[in-house]
């Protein structure tokens, strides 16, 4: 079929006018087609410039750029698996003929591949042709069975260029509208899923964290302890201390628990202030913290500590500590590394109670 829409020729099923170029067998078969029903076949060649061939001289505009396109397959087992084709143009200026490149490009065998490229007719060009075929051999060379290929032409359309970059300007704009609409769905998309995430990831940190000191919460410990347990190997990146707000029955009884309240937020405070990016700090008592850090704290700690207790809000504020960090011999494990912890502080607890019996409980 050829179709004829001014602008756009296509050769499909229907090779009207196609013809062999040199002493060769050119034939419609039904055998093989890339679209459509039927192909054209090419046999019995006996040179590369072989092939089917068609005069377009009525159907071109000179010095018109068009855009040419040809499907082509070769197959059979005593062939190579790929091939060169090249499809070219040939026709008579000032009485010589001429033959120039379209488009060339490697074929795999067994597979319809298409061949594609932009030519202009000059202004002074008579006896118009489009053919295929085979790659040139060198110059004095013979041509092999490979160059001398059976293969079969399809599909083969002639488009003025100005069309096919007007369509590919329109496809072009349709891809960029459908990208930004589909860019724009993604993006709210991911909107809704961080929205989503980030609720959901603040309602576990709500969930994780004590309400009155904002510090995280028992069941966070137990978890973090349950996964040090299961890797040891964590443990040895952290630094622990255990802390304890001391006297507070003493604020408790003769204070209030307003200022016991306010002397465990103090202790929180403090806590979270120095260890801040670097990990966690966990409420796991009444009055008790401890803190997991990526760096040491022991000497801020026991200086804040210090300073804090100089500091008069009306109570007394003493903080008692405990620290500890992975050793192979003494510490190998989370129960050992808290265990020291808690036996350095409880001995820190008994010299502060010592040195000031006059909070000590009754």
């Amino acid at each position: 079929m050829v179709g004829t829409k001014d602008i756009d020729l296509v050769f499909e099923d229907d090779f009207d006018g196609w013809c062999a170029r040199g002493d060769i067998t050119v034939v419609h078969t039904d055998e093989f087609s890339e679209s459509g029903t039927h192909s054209i076949y090419s046999t019995n060649r006996t040179a590369v410039w072989n092939g089917p061939m068609v005069n377009i001289s009525n159907l071109v505009e000179k010095e018109e750029s068009y855009y040419y396109s040809a499907y082509v397959m070769y197959n059979g087992s005593e062939y190579e698996n790929s091939h060169g084709f090249r499809l070219e143009m040939q026709y008579t200026q000032n009485g010589v003929v001429s033959y120039n490149l379209v488009a060339a490009k490697t074929v795999t065998k067994g597979k319809w591949t298409k061949i594609e490229g932009y030519f202009t007719i000059p202004k002074d060009a008579q006896n118009i042709c489009l053919y295929m075929q085979t790659d040139n051999i060198a110059e004095g060379a013979t041509a092999t069975n490979d160059d001398k290929m059976s293969f079969y032409l399809d599909n083969v359309s002639i488009i003025k260029a100005s069309v096919v970059k007007e369509a590919e300007r329109v496809r072009n704009i349709i891809i960029a509208c459908i990208s930004i609409v589909v860019l724009a769905v993604i993006l709210l998309v991911a909107r809704v899923v961080y929205k989503r995430i980030k609720k959901k990831k603040e309602a576990l940190e709500l969930a994780s964290k004590d309400a009155m000191t904002g510090a995280y919460n028992r069941n966070r410990y137990e978890q973090k302890i349950a996964e040090l347990k299961e890797k040891t190997e964590h443990c040895k990146k952290l630094y622990f201390a255990l802390c304890d707000v001391n006297f507070l029955k003493y604020l408790n009884d003769n204070h209030g628990h307003k200022t016991g309240d306010a002397a465990i937020i103090r202790c929180a405070d403090m806590l979270k202030n120095i260890v801040g990016d670097s990990g966690e700090v966990y409420r796991i008592g009444g009055d008790e913290f401890v803190c997991m850090s990526e760096k040491p704290i022991a000497e801020k700690i026991l200086e804040a500590a210090e300073n804090e207790s100089k500091i008069d809000k009306g109570y007394p504020f003493m903080v008692a500590c405990g620290f500890a960090q992975y050793d192979e011999e003494k510490y190998p494990t989370i129960t050992e590394i808290i265990a020291g912890c808690d036996k350095e502080m409880y001995a820190h607890k008994q010299k502060i109670k010592a040195e000031n019996q006059e909070f000590s409980r009754k």
